[in-house]
């Protein structure tokens, strides 16, 4: 998991992408939202087109991945 910073949502650095790798593509989201039927999620495609709701809503190249950071979570 890696945290990123996409242009199409600017100011929001608690995303996270879910994939193996950003070449391959994979959900995009919050670590509180992230889950596979969550509607919150966006989705990054092979073909480099980030989607939401079947909308194109960005690119492979619109995202920043940020420094490693460790997640915590309170269980």
């Amino acid at each position: 998991m890696q945290r990123v910073k996409c242009a199409f949502f600017p100011d929001r650095r608690d995303l996270y992408f879910f994939g193996a790798d950003l070449a391959r593509g994979g959900p995009i989201g919050t670590l509180k939202d992230y889950d596979a039927r969550s509607p919150k999620v966006a989705y990054l495609f092979e073909d480099g087109k980030v989607r939401h709701h079947n909308r194109v809503i960005g690119t492979r190249d619109q995202i920043e991945v940020l420094p490693t950071a460790e997640v915590c979570s309170k269980d």
